[in-house]
């Protein structure tokens, strides 16, 4: 709808002797509009030389205009009180509002304002005014990502309670195609799927991402020095060759880019589904799915084309290409070191790691597929994980063991043999363990720690302290074993014995102190 023409301006103007055609340059009116109240004055006698009728302009546009006045009446006037009422709920903006009173109007067979116009009618209702600045963006340069802060909820059936749901945001700052996915925590590893997901949808990867000083991406962001991102995060950013770039904590500005994007996009969503009560975070996350590709799609206010055409058009050949494979979540294991069999042991299995580098420190990445080892920051080998449930296995790469070493893995027999070198009473401690399992390899852990305790303690030691155990206990242990030596109970035995003779005799005192610590030993 064409706004009003301003009577009272041009009758003034005209009194004050201005021509037609300065009143319409001057005051930014058309001439015919001009020319018509002019000639309307006239006829009514208020000129040449009259006086304006003391009149609201609204009842003065009625004298000038009766049968517009008429027709304009007719449109069913917007509530302004509603609408800012409703303007303090998440997401909910006067383009929104506006298209529901345009679809009210329309149910009631009523005729509706123009958008022109009802904004211009809730400006003067509030008496306010907004500005915008505008940027220039390279194509495929960032996405800003961030959690929103409002939320969505549903209600669980089962138990009746409502869940909430947080919404992690993302937009290409450039064509500013956005991407949004419901979740039901804000835990490390679901920041970093979520980022997975959204470079899938983007089918690329922008040169820098940013984001806020969430404790999920940034450990540390100093006024002075170098900016510290958690450790899964900066590996997501490794594998996708980019950049993370937090926004400066004390640059309002930067900060507010990141937060509005984002929070906009949210907040368009949330708002369309204000109304919506969801059963299941599945409904909930097929109707956000919908609402995204809504708004992707939706033509822009003021140009052509929509967030989807200007991102196929204008910023998809900008993008990086994906990797070969997505990035995947991980476990960290720190401090690890190498065995003499060249090993570190990582979730009860084997890896093997340069020979060179057998005195260093490791730590261990391990995702669903891959365990990957770092040493001094570096990666320094790559294994393919044993599947879950496997355990006491190895997995060795020849070029990694030094040369001539002929590498095997633990067997029963193998592992027994060793135990012979020791003495009979070891190598009858070991055939326990090894049978007290219907799964061999399962004990195989268990066995190998006795053994080890050679790097320690002699073997004629270690033969003496599984003899003793073996007279206390059916299932001899690791810490029976252990304890029996860190006391030196078995060279006390050995000394009250004739000639070095071994006994197994103990005074009451020494048989309840073993009763005592190998207590519950013969339920294992």
């Amino acid at each position: 709808m064409s706004s009003k023409i301003n009577v009272r301006m041009i009758l003034e103007a005209k009194l004050q002797g201005f021509s037609n055609n300065t009143i319409a340059s001057t005051r930014r009116v058309s001439k015919h509009s001009v020319n018509e109240v002019v000639r309307i004055g006239t006829r009514l006698g208020i000129l040449p030389a009259g006086t304006i009728p003391d009149l609201t302009d609204d009842e003065l546009y009625r004298v000038f205009f009766p049968d517009r006045w008429t027709y304009e009446s007719t449109y069913r006037l917007p509530d302004y009180e509603k609408i800012h009422k409703e303007l303090n709920r998440a997401g909910v903006t006067l383009k929104r509002l506006w298209g529901e009173y345009c679809s009210d109007c329309r149910a009631a067979g009523e005729l509706h304002v123009g958008y022109t116009k009802f904004c211009e009618d809730y400006s003067a209702f509030i008496g306010m005014n907004g500005f915008a600045s505008h940027l220039e963006h390279k194509a495929g340069d960032r996405i800003e990502v961030d959690w929103s802060g409002p939320t969505m909820r549903y209600t669980d059936m089962e138990s009746g309670r409502s869940v909430t749901v947080y919404l992690f945001v993302s937009d290409l700052v450039c064509s500013r195609l956005a991407y949004v996915e419901p979740c039901l925590d804000m835990r490390m590893d679901t920041w970093i799927r979520c980022h997975v997901n959204m470079f899938s949808y983007y089918g690329g990867v922008s040169r820098i991402i940013v984001c806020d000083n969430l404790k999920t991406g940034v450990t540390r962001h100093p006024k002075d020095g170098e900016i510290i991102l958690t450790r899964e995060y900066e590996a997501l950013a490794e594998h996708y060759g980019t950049g993370i770039l937090p926004a400066d904590v004390r640059a309002p500005r930067q900060k507010n880019s990141v937060e509005n994007s984002v929070r906009n996009v949210a907040l368009k969503i949330i708002a369309s589904l204000r109304d919506v009560r969801f059963t299941s975070f599945y409904a909930l996350k097929q109707a956000v799915a919908r609402e995204l590709e809504q708004l992707n799609n939706a033509p822009f206010d003021k140009r052509s084309g929509s967030r989807r055409t200007d991102f196929e058009e204008n910023e998809r050949p900008f993008l990086k290409p994906l990797p070969s494979s997505p990035f995947e979540c991980g476990t960290w294991f720190t401090g690890r070191r190498c065995g003499p069999n060249g090993h570190i042991q990582v979730d009860r299995n084997w890896y093997s790691v340069p020979f060179n580098l057998r005195t260093a420190s490791f730590d261990v990445r391990m995702t669903v597929s891959e365990v990957q080892i770092h040493s001094g920051g570096k990666l320094v080998k790559r294994h393919l994980r044993f599947i879950p449930g496997t355990r006491y296995k190895y997995r060795t790469d020849v070029n990694d063991m030094p040369k001539g070493h002929d590498f095997s893995e633990w067997t029963f027999d193998r592992i027994r043999c060793w135990a012979l070198q020791f003495g009979p009473s070891t190598a009858e401690v070991i055939d326990r363990i090894l049978q007290s399992r219907p799964i061999p390899e399962q004990t195989f852990n268990s066995a190998l720690c006795i053994l080890r305790l050679d790097r320690r303690y002699d073997r004629s030691r270690i033969e003496r302290a599984c003899e003793l155990a073996l007279g206390m206990t059916r299932s001899p242990r690791y810490s029976n074993i252990n304890a029996i030596l860190k006391s030196g109970q078995d060279i006390d035995s050995s000394a009250k014995t004739p000639g070095g003779a071994e006994s197994t005799k103990f005074c009451s005192r020494e048989r309840s102190f073993f009763e005592r610590l190998m207590g519950g030993a013969d339920n294992d």
